[in-house]
């Protein structure tokens, strides 16, 4: 045997291991480049720790400097002449003590004073200096005459922070950061004194010792331009020059006294800008490494894989040469036929895959209408699963909501008939027309065919589905002789009331054979119809009564009180009383929770039978039927479940999702399936309460468990038990229980957090 396909894989070999290298060094390449881009976001987090720490600091002096100036005691100081009498001297004193304590409790602050110009009052947590003596005190901490003081100080300030320096402009031994606020805060008032705070720099710098911290320079500027803050000081001339340079400059790279730096900066919403200098020692020093070692790890993997090559070529061409032998039984020369024999192979091997994929298609197609069907007959009520199957099968419901449209062909061309293409025509012709603006899930459900609809975009619309399906429908008329009636739901939004839509659309196309020349009927012209019969929500809560309670005989008599009522009071026509069938129908399915009487109801189809039925009598048998397997099913449950059922799983429902913040009635029908409005009058009547005290009821007492076993405070549980806001939720818990939440910790011996 010929060893040419031994030489070519070994060539082969070779080349995919070159293409591996390069590929691993542009792998390298694109990761290098990501290292350093999260190295970058890294230092550009740092940074916003710097920016974040300078603002809460800010926010506290902001706090603390408005609630001195509200003081009641200082605003009286500030609006004191010189004339000062002795109980004004007391509030003073006072004041000077709680200035004093405040400082002392502060870290973030060395010095509190406070400065009235009416009464050309000083007061600091060491003393009170009044007229010539206020020179003492300004020479001695601001190093300014007291005239120059005056004048400064009387101008406004808001939340001002500068440097000593930048603000008076002479030259000091020291230069401390001051925080400057006018008295009273007020624009349109006149300025009366002023609070000055001078901050204390080592609690302000003290915002971590990462080792990128310990290296890098800091700068901070103000929204004047002043700088108010730096790490280091010999750096402050050189990095101010450099500031000027960037804004006129997009440099992130710099030198300053012969060393390479890295600049991030930024601006907060105050104007304030803050600038990082990391050294580029510091910054490059992870990158490094990472280069060195995937450079050698780049090397290993070239020598070893090329002594490999050959080794693996050799090795793995003696199973090619077995499968050869194996497949070619007709004893043809293996290195005249090697790869025909083996594309031979593999095409038969494609084929099969293909037929594989083909038939599970078709399997999985089959299992998706099963679902579908099942999910519109209402048979299947965990929204878990219901979501999870629309993922799965790519089934998209749109936020403006879907109906369901339900086709069924009445007539059809006899050449059809046998076939099956009536259905096939028509579910094509119907998704093709609803397309593009509408995306529609077609199933077969018996005799007809029902479609999911729903807009492709959050922001369509399913105004122009009447006109569209009769469009179809005429399609189907003209051209191929087939005749349809349509029915369309109501639009709705959530899964679970998929059953409830089906059957309207049910209900609707069954109306469509009602009226003449009908051919879709959409369910809200159905409320014209049964505003002709009387069956209204007393007479169905009345059923649904008799149907929990086992009572069939009693539900018979009820029916025909409601059938014959509306024979002889309303003497309607036949068709209508077709359509109070349908009614009465779906009242009793929609009002048994049961998973047997699915089932029973499921074999025995009431609503098909319905629909062919040819006589009024007949309809009613169905109904009856159906009232007694519901009868039946009630009859054999536990008494004790009969009578609060309802009751008993909305209560359920509630405690299992009282921290729902969108919890209320209209939530909890529905998820029952039901009005809210008859959802409230089954609970009233059944407990004497409404739903929404229920649930604030719930809420409250989850509250007061949480109050006297946990610290949390009051608006982080106000958010686990359901309100929006704290507020809301200490008026309904006060008004429950008589007291605050704070107030009930405090009755039950606990502190408040």
């Amino acid at each position: 045997m010929k060893r040419r396909l031994l030489t070519k894989w070994l060539l082969t070999y070779l080349a995919f291991i070159l293409v591996s290298v390069t590929f691993i060094a542009g792998t390298y390449l694109v990761y290098l480049n990501g290292v350093t881009d999260n190295l970058r976001r890294t230092n550009e987090s740092y940074l916003q720790q710097i920016v974040n720490h300078f603002n809460y600091t800010y926010q506290s002096l902001n706090q603390l400097a408005y609630s001195l100036a509200r003081d009641p005691r200082i605003t009286r100081i500030t609006n004191l002449d010189s004339d000062i009498s002795a109980f004004d001297r007391f509030q003073i004193y006072n004041l000077h003590n709680s200035l004093s304590l405040l400082s002392v409790s502060n870290s973030g602050i060395d010095n509190i004073s406070l400065y009235a110009s009416r009464a050309d009052l000083l007061l600091t947590v060491q003393s009170a200096y009044f007229g010539d003596l206020i020179e003492l005190r300004t020479r001695d901490a601001y190093h300014l005459p007291a005239e120059d003081f005056r004048s400064l100080i009387h101008n406004r300030y808001d939340q001002k922070v500068i440097r000593l320096a930048d603000w008076s402009g002479a030259r000091a031994p020291t230069n401390p950061l001051l925080y400057i606020q006018t008295i009273p805060t007020n624009l349109g008032e006149m300025p009366r004194g002023a609070v000055i705070f001078q901050i204390n720099e080592q609690v302000l710098g003290a915002w971590g010792q990462d080792a990128w911290f310990l290296d890098s320079i800091v700068l901070v500027r103000n929204d004047s331009g002043n700088v108010v803050y730096t790490n280091r000081e010999h750096f402050y001339t050189a990095v101010e020059t450099y500031l000027e340079a960037m804004n006129r400059s997009l440099q992130t790279e710099i030198s300053l006294d012969g060393r390479d730096y890295f600049l991030f900066h930024e601006t907060d919403a105050r104007g304030w800008s803050y600038a990082s200098f990391v050294p580029r020692t510091t910054f490059m020093h992870p990158i490094n490494n990472i280069g060195r070692i995937a450079l050698l790890t780049l090397f290993l993997f070239f020598g070893v894989n090329l002594i490999l090559a050959y080794f693996f070529a050799n090795r793995m061409y003696q199973p090619v040469k077995k499968l050869m032998i194996s497949i070619n039984d007709s004893g043809m020369e293996l290195d005249q036929s090697e790869y025909e024999a083996i594309e031979q192979t593999v095409t038969k091997s494609r084929s099969e895959q293909l037929r594989m994929k083909t038939e599970i298609e078709t399997q999985t197609l089959e299992i998706q209408q099963a679902f579908l069907s099942r999910a519109l007959r209402g048979f299947i009520h965990d929204p878990d699963e219901l979501q999870k199957k629309f993922t799965r099968y790519g089934i998209v419901l749109s936020d403006a909501g879907y109906k369901i449209l339900l086709l069924r062909l009445r007539k059809s061309n006899t050449r059809f008939n046998e076939s099956g293409v009536p259905r096939f025509l028509a579910q094509n012709l119907l998704e093709e027309i609803l397309s593009p603006d509408l995306n529609a899930y077609a199933v077969e459900i018996e005799d007809r065919i029902a479609l999911i609809v729903s807009p492709v975009r959050p922001e369509g619309s399913l105004l122009r589905i009447t006109a569209k399906v009769q469009s179809a429908l005429d399609m189907l008329r003209d051209n191929f002789q087939i005749i349809g009636e349509a029915g369309i739901s109501q639009t709705h939004r959530s899964v679970l009331t998929m059953s409830t839509a089906y059957h309207e659309s049910l209900e609707a196309v069954q109306n469509s054979g009602i009226l003449e020349d009908a051919q879709i009927i959409q369910h809200e012209e159905l409320q014209e119809l049964k505003a002709l019969y009387k069956f209204d929500l007393e007479d169905e809560y009345k059923l649904f009564h008799f149907i929990k309670r086992g009572d069939l005989e009693q539900a018979v008599l009820h029916i025909d009180a409601i059938i014959q009522q509306n024979r002889e009071t309303h003497q309607i026509k036949m068709g209508f009383l077709q359509c109070l069938m349908f009614d009465l129908v779906s009242a009793i399915i929609k009002s048994v929770h049961h998973e047997v009487f699915y089932e029973l109801i499921n074999q025995n189809d009431p609503v098909q039978r319905m629909m062919k039925a040819d006589s009024l009598d007949t309809m009613k048998e169905v109904v009856l039927e159906v009232v007694s397997i519901a009868c039946e099913v009630y009859a054999d449950v536990d008494s004790d479940k009969q009578s609060t059922n309802v009751t008993e799983r909305i209560d359920t429902y509630i405690r299992e999702n009282y921290s729902d913040m969108n919890l209320n009635v209209s939530k909890i029908g529905d998820v029952f399936g039901v009005t809210p409005a008859y959802l409230s009058r089954v609970y009233k009547k059944e407990t004497g309460d409404t739903v929404s005290r229920a649930i604030n009821t719930v809420r409250v007492a989850a509250a007061e468990k949480m109050l006297l076993e946990t610290d949390k405070g009051v608006a982080e549980i106000a958010d686990e038990v359901g309100y929006y806001y704290s507020n809301a939720f200490i008026r309904f818990f006060k008004s429950h229980t008589g007291v605050t939440p704070g107030q009930y910790r405090t009755l039950h011996g606990k502190s408040e957090t």
